[in-house]
């Protein structure tokens, strides 16, 4: 990547950094070559990833609360709403509320 080369950024002057309309960084590289990058919506930081393959992903919800999160070794967590979750349904009259996916 070495986005630094393409800008010509000296690092005398510090790190090599790019930043949004909203002032997070989305571009990081430091004089050794190692960078990472992210990307945001709503301010929220919903992927980064860095020069060795790690990368991590990220979902929220409406209230901007951290609801998913999956990175490269696998997930970490899942508290996504569930497709029929608080679903009812009757069967032979009686009825059953569903929870999770079916």
């Amino acid at each position: 990547m070495n986005l630094s080369n393409f800008f010509n950024h000296n690092f005398n002057d510090g790190d090599f950094k790019l930043y949004d309309k909203n002032n997070n960084i989305i571009y990081c590289e430091y004089s050794d070559g190692v960078w990472y990058k992210s990307e945001y919506y709503n301010n929220n930081e919903i992927y980064y990833e860095e020069i060795n393959g790690y990368w991590i992903k990220k979902e929220y919800n409406e209230n901007d609360n951290l609801i998913y999160c999956e990175d490269s070794n696998g997930v970490e967590f899942d508290n996504r709403p569930k497709l029929y979750d608080g679903k009812v349904v009757e069967i032979e009259g009686k009825l059953y509320q569903l929870k999770g996916d079916i």
